[in-house]
């Protein structure tokens, strides 16, 4: 229930057009490789994912035995939203003795993703110490919050911020963590840290509402927020105000977001009403 009041953000991908692309490439022929590897590149970067995965899947059937086609295609999977098909790409690539380390934890990202956690585990735990990058600490401590095996979580997390040149993220998730154990104290100071490296956190702004609401604290943060985050957040608090049975302060925190926001609020307004609806 914490976990569902946590907004979540999306990745915007540029569309690339790749029509008249043909290619041929026999496993015993290196011409063309520069141009090969630049399209590649293209595609995984900012090209469409689903017209990644079609290039991949050509290329793938002309030449099975290439790691790097299979390896894309994994990749554009995932980046489509197809993340089973990725991961039997990915078993794929291991069965073929073809995955490097990072393929590893492609495959162990995917698995998250899928709630695979004791596939997570088990790459986690083959890969080479010597693999210390945020993200394989990333999907560590998710994998350890999956077990509520919180000392693995936290040391996870600890690694994953000394690793990264800007911790804000890895900050906001070692808090929402924290609030998953009902540890909301040490949750909200997590939330301050991260917005001391990212003021613009939004995630953060709204997780530190959270934490504070899930203490009773219904009074937003004074932190710096457009129109429209404050709007959120003070939905947000009304909901938990709503699940706590604090009906009064949660018709306040509803009115104030639907004031607050520049626009028609239309999801408070409807809370607002069912409110009103299920008191009278």
């Amino acid at each position: 229930m914490i976990r569902t009041a946590i907004a979540a953000g999306s990745l915007a991908i540029m569309a690339l057009a790749l029509a008249g692309c043909t290619a041929t490439r026999p496993d015993d022929v290196t011409g063309n490789i520069i141009d090969d590897a630049r399209i590649e590149s293209l595609l995984l970067s900012a090209g469409d994912p689903e017209d990644a995965v079609r290039y991949f899947r050509t290329v793938l059937e002309e030449s099975p035995g290439r790691a790097e086609f299979r390896r894309g295609l994994a990749l554009s999977l995932s980046r489509a939203g197809r993340p089973a098909e990725a991961a039997e790409t990915y078993r794929e690539l291991i069965a073929r003795n073809q995955a490097t380390p990072e393929d590893r934890l492609d495959y162990a990202s995917t698995a998250a993703r899928l709630g695979d956690w004791e596939t997570v585990n088990i790459l986690v735990a083959e890969l080479p110490s010597q693999i210390t990058s945020v993200r394989r600490h990333l999907i560590e401590a998710m994998a350890a919050d999956q077990m509520q095996d919180w000392e693995r979580a936290d040391a996870a997390y600890a690694a994953a911020e000394a690793a990264a040149s800007a911790p804000a993220r890895v900050l906001n998730n070692w808090g929402v963590s924290l609030m998953a154990r009902g540890d909301f104290a040490v949750a909200e100071t997590m939330f301050k840290r991260a917005l001391s490296h990212d003021p613009q956190l939004f995630n953060a702004k709204n997780n530190l509402a959270m934490a504070r609401g899930l203490q009773g604290n219904f009074r937003p943060p004074s932190i710096p927020m457009s129109e429209t985050e404050r709007a959120y957040v003070l939905n947000n608090l009304g909901m938990i105000a709503m699940q706590q049975g604090q009906s009064e302060a949660a018709r306040g925190l509803l009115a104030a977001a639907i004031e607050a926001h520049p626009q028609h609020y239309t999801e408070a307004a409807s809370r607002l009403e069912a409110l009103g609806t299920s008191e009278g």
